[in-house]
């Protein structure tokens, strides 16, 4: 038989973490306009890259046409 008397080695005290408590946060909360600029900016980002790899991909087009022409011409 197993002893489960206050002077056991072998059982535990099992302790919750919200028994526990935590240090104050000292991270202080983020404006609104900081947080709508970051988005605003994020999606810029995302725009700029779309319009740019489509703009490169018209001049690359209109670059291959031109050689094409060039050398028929002479």
């Amino acid at each position: 038989m197993i002893d489960l008397s206050p002077e056991s080695p072998d059982i535990k005290e099992v302790v919750s973490l919200s028994d526990v408590e935590s240090p104050p946060s000292t991270r202080s909360q983020v404006p609104l306009s900081f947080k709508i600029l970051s988005v605003a900016l994020v999606a810029g980002i995302g725009f700029g890259s779309n319009w740019s790899s489509g703009v490169t991909g018209a001049m690359k087009s209109t670059l291959k046409k031109v050689g094409q022409q060039l050398p028929g011409e002479n």
